[in-house]
C-alpha cells in the first residue's frame, strides 16, 4: 500500500497562542517524579481549547509548590482549605477544564506556550464536580 498524501504550500505551522487568558482542556495526566527533587508530580497534558495548540504543566507535591496546586485546583472550579490533606487523582483530573494566562517563550528554536498563572474559572466554563 502506499503513502499518499497532498503536500501543503504551509512551510511551518504555528502551535501556539499569543499570551493572554484561555480555556484549556487537560487531555492527559500522569503520575511521575520530579528528576529534580525526586518528589511526586502530575504531568498535565493540555490543549487550548477552540485553538488546537497543546502544551504541558507540573504540579508538584511539595510544601514549597503547594500555592501552584492550590491556584490549579481553583481553575478546575475546587475549592482548596488552608492544611487540607488532598490526594490529586490523575485520571480524575482527565477531561476536565481549567483557566490560565498562557505566556509564550523561545525553546529549542521554536515558540511555545507556558502557563504564567492559573485563573478562577468563567461562568461559561462548565466542568464536572468531581472531588478529590
Amino acid at each position: 500500500m502506499a503513502f499518499i498524501y497532498t503536500s501543503s504550500s504551509e512551510n511551518e505551522k504555528s502551535y501556539h497562542v499569543p499570551t493572554g487568558n484561555y480555556d484549556l482542556h487537560i487531555i492527559d495526566a500522569v503520575e511521575t517524579t520530579s528528576r529534580n527533587s525526586g518528589n511526586t508530580m502530575i504531568k498535565l497534558h493540555m490543549e487550548v481549547i477552540g485553538h488546537g495548540c497543546r502544551l504541558f504543566d507540573y504540579l508538584i507535591a511539595s510544601d514549597s509548590f503547594a500555592w501552584k496546586v492550590d491556584a490549579f485546583r481553583r481553575s478546575i472550579g475546587d475549592n482548596p482549605k488552608e492544611g487540607q490533606k488532598v490526594e490529586l487523582m490523575p485520571n480524575l483530573l482527565v477531561g476536565r477544564k481549567a483557566r490560565a494566562k498562557l505566556i509564550t517563550e523561545a525553546y529549542g528554536g521554536k515558540t511555545r506556550n507556558k502557563v504564567d498563572q492559573w485563573l478562577e474559572p468563567t461562568n461559561t466554563q462548565e466542568n464536572d464536580n468531581v472531588p478529590f
